[in-house]
């Protein structure tokens, strides 16, 4: 088995990201390419666009983003976020929502192809 650490900085703060590969008789596997595209709303760049993929939280987590109208499958947009660990802005449709750095920490975001980069 062998770890790889990639520390990419970007202003406002580091994007850790661990890939894990291993041998499975006689070949080498990687992390399928739709987790590696999986971003939390903290780690998206202000302008960004992707689905919502899963929600790492709790019930009361769930029904929360639910009246916000953040769901699971829906497209949003990040639109701006703020320096050390401050609210995440992100619109989704045609209404905006402000998210605390841990709620924003908890969604994770399958970004669009065109707007991988």
């Amino acid at each position: 088995m062998r770890i790889e650490l990639n520390l990419n900085y970007r202003p406002g703060f580091v994007d850790a990201r661990i890939r894990i590969r291993k041998k499975l008789h006689g070949k080498e596997t990687r992390m399928s390419e739709a987790k590696a595209n999986r971003l939390s709303l903290v780690q998206m760049r202000s302008g960004q666009k992707g689905r919502i993929v899963e929600i790492n939280g709790g019930y009361g987590l769930a029904r929360k983003l639910d009246a916000l109208g953040i769901r699971t499958g829906k497209e949003i947009t990040k639109i701006s976020a703020q320096w050390m660990r401050g609210p995440v802005l992100l619109q989704q449709g045609n209404t905006q929502a402000a998210l605390g750095f841990g709620m924003a920490s908890k969604v994770l975001v399958e970004l669009n192809a065109k707007d991988e980069k």
